[in-house]
């Protein structure tokens, strides 16, 4: 049973946009290569294992009850890497897909 549901739904939401955002970039950049197959596990897994850590420890958390203010700083650290993510992403799928 979940304690603090809108802590929950709130690092859900994170977490799930922080992984869909790998998966995005990832899939746009290695659609540009010979064998996109390959190179997608090896794109994204570097970039997934945190975003999961970090998201079942937040969640974690939240479903304890321990409320939203011990689980900020896990929030604020997935918020800030999906930021990360996506900046990082658009510079560089905006490189690749010039050729």
């Amino acid at each position: 049973m979940v304690d603090d549901t809108l802590s929950f739904l709130l690092i859900a939401i994170v977490t799930g946009g922080g992984i869909s955002s790998v998966f995005t970039i990832s899939s746009s950049i290695a659609a540009k290569t010979n064998h996109p197959g390959m190179l997608l596990p090896v794109l994204t897994f570097p970039l997934i294992v945190p975003l999961l850590l970090i998201g079942v420890k937040a969640s974690k958390k939240a479903t304890d009850g321990l409320g939203f203010m011990t689980s900020f700083p896990d929030v604020l650290i997935l918020l800030l890497m999906n930021i990360l993510i996506v900046v990082l992403g658009v510079l560089l799928v905006k490189f690749i897909w010039k050729e």
